[in-house]
């Protein structure tokens, strides 16, 4: 369970620690290292569980695999509401936010963005986002186009819920590849609060 935590990004705790010791977390063929870590720990986890209880064992395994897939997700939410300060108290809706974009002429693409967030916190957060590309159209620049006009600062006031919107027009002129007409879809962004950051 605690490999396989996003938080304090959205990447998995264990794809952090191998790519901090500059250990590949997935090979040419698709594998995922942390993935196939995690199934094999899981997986010898149920079996030692079953071996050690004399009664009950089918209701303590369905119990265990209740209590992994929930446990995790609970516990970064109560740390969040209770003990996170700053941009760690903050919660990116990603599933509820997207990025539209249309070209105005040939030169300029207007973007537009809903980006839902939620302080968790009993303090005030300000911080900076900006834009990744998680995936491209086909190579096309799209998400991080946004960037030309940011980064973009933002207030959340104690355990306010938010949908930010980010507008602009954006020259791309200089674009080799970008974007015409399209939207993404949970869009990846970074948030910034001084020498601290969170990719979500």
């Amino acid at each position: 369970m605690v490999i396989s935590v996003n938080f304090p990004h959205n990447e998995q705790l264990g794809d952090t620690i191998l790519a901090w010791m500059n250990i590949p977390t997935r090979f040419s063929n698709g594998i995922q290292l942390v993935g196939m870590a995690g199934l094999f720990l899981f997986l010898v986890s149920f079996y030692l569980l079953y071996n050690s209880l004399g009664k009950y064992r089918g209701r303590m395994l369905i119990l265990t695999f209740i209590l992994a897939g929930s446990i995790p997700p609970f516990l970064i939410e109560t740390y969040q509401k209770t003990a996170a300060t700053g941009i760690y108290a903050v919660s990116y809706e990603k599933e509820s936010s997207s990025c539209d974009f249309e070209l105005a002429d040939k030169t300029t693409l207007h973007g537009n963005c809903d980006l839902s967030f939620e302080n968790l916190s009993n303090k005030d957060v300000t911080f900076l986002i900006e834009f990744k590309e998680h995936f491209s159209f086909d190579g096309y620049a799209s998400v991080t186009l946004m960037n030309k006009q940011g980064p973009y600062s933002v207030k959340l006031k104690a355990k306010e819920h938010r949908n930010m919107k980010i507008k602009g027009y954006i020259d791309v002129s200089d674009e080799e590849k970008h974007i015409n007409n399209g939207t993404t879809h949970n869009p990846d962004i970074k948030i910034i609060a001084g020498d601290k950051f969170r990719n979500l």
